[in-house]
């Protein structure tokens, strides 16, 4: 079909049926785009919450190591408690599905 109408004048509608479906494969795309950022964002908080957690479990087993007078054992169970939080420190964000591992930090 020419790119002119039978009056002679030029055919915009092909011309503005492609703008159209650009624009709209433009919009999808942002909704894409848009909706990755809100998962990043919820992961990256997660990933906030998870690590400022494991400071303060590490904060309240250092306080008891530095206050003294515990047992062999007792010293011993917060010291396996402390590896307990580097390894799950590790985890922490390691996978995009899962940025906060499963499972939790043994009592303190």
């Amino acid at each position: 079909m020419p790119p002119w109408t039978f009056f002679g004048y030029f055919d915009d509608t092909r011309i503005l049926n492609e703008v159209r479906d650009l624009r709209n494969e433009l919009r999808d795309f942002r909704r894409v785009v848009m909706a990755k950022l809100a998962d990043f964002q919820a992961a990256l908080e997660a990933v906030d919450a998870e690590t400022t957690r494991i400071a303060g479990y590490i904060q309240e087993l250092l306080a008891k190591l530095a206050a003294g007078g515990l047992t062999e054992e007792e010293e011993s169970t917060v010291l396996a408690n402390l590896g307990a939080a580097a390894e799950r420190l590790k985890g922490v964000g390691v996978s995009p599905e899962t940025p906060v591992p499963e499972g939790d930090l043994p009592p303190v």
